[in-house]
C-alpha cells in the first residue's frame, strides 16, 4: 500500500509536468475561440491560501466524488475498465469547460480511473489529483519552483520516469490490482 501511494504521488507529478508543459506546446488560438482556453488571470487572481483551500482541496474532493466514486464506480460495475474511464472522464472533461481544460482533465480523469481500479479505492485518485492541482498551483506562484520543474532536467526526468511506470504497469499488471490485496 505504501509503494502504490507513492507510485501514485510521483506519477501524478510526473504526468502533470509533461502534460502542463505539452499543453503549453499547443498553439491554442488558432481554434479561434476565447473560451478555448482557461483564462489563467481569474483563475490565479485569487490569493494562494484560498486557491489551495479550493482548488488544492474542496475542488478535488468533490470532483472526484462525483466522477470517480459515483460516475466510474457505476460505470465499472457495467463495462471494462477502458469504457468506464473514457465515459466517466468525457464528463469530466466536458465539466471543466473549454477544449484545454478537457482535453487536460479527460487525459488525467482517464488516469485517475485507472488508479482507483488499481487500488480499489477513491483513495488514489483523490491523492492524484490533489498533487497534480497543488502542483500547478505551486509552480504558477513561485518562479523558482516553476523554473527547476519546467527545466530541461526536469521534464526529462519526469517523461522517462512515465515511461518507465507504464512499462512496469504493464508487467506487473496482475500484482497491481486490489483482488491481489
Amino acid at each position: 500500500v505504501v509503494l502504490f501511494i507513492l507510485f501514485v504521488i510521483v506519477t501524478a507529478y510526473a504526468l502533470t509536468i509533461v502534460f502542463n508543459f505539452l499543453f503549453t506546446q499547443i498553439p491554442w488560438e488558432i481554434f479561434g475561440n476565447k473560451n478555448i482556453v482557461q483564462n489563467n488571470d481569474s483563475f490565479y487572481s485569487i490569493p494562494l491560501y484560498m486557491r489551495l483551500i479550493a482548488y488544492v482541496l474542496i475542488g478535488p474532493f468533490a470532483e472526484e466524488m462525483l466522477f470517480r466514486g459515483v460516475i466510474f464506480s457505476r460505470f465499472r460495475k457495467l463495462m471494462p475498465l477502458w469504457a468506464a474511464a473514457v465515459g466517466s472522464s468525457l464528463f469530466f472533461g466536458i465539466y471543466h469547460g473549454n477544449l484545454m481544460q478537457g482535453l487536460y482533465a479527460f487525459i488525467m480523469g482517464s488516469v485517475m480511473c485507472v488508479a482507483m481500479d488499481m487500488g480499489g479505492s477513491i483513495f488514489y485518485p483523490l491523492l492524484f489529483h490533489i498533487i497534480a492541482n497543488l502542483i500547478s498551483n505551486l509552480c504558477y506562484e513561485f518562479d523558482y519552483i516553476n523554473n527547476v520543474v519546467y527545466s530541461v532536467p526536469g521534464i526529462a526526468i519526469s517523461a522517462a520516469y512515465l515511461v518507465v511506470a507504464i512499462i512496469l504497469c504493464y508487467v506487473f499488471k496482475d500484482k497491481l490490482t486490489k483482488k491481489d490485496k
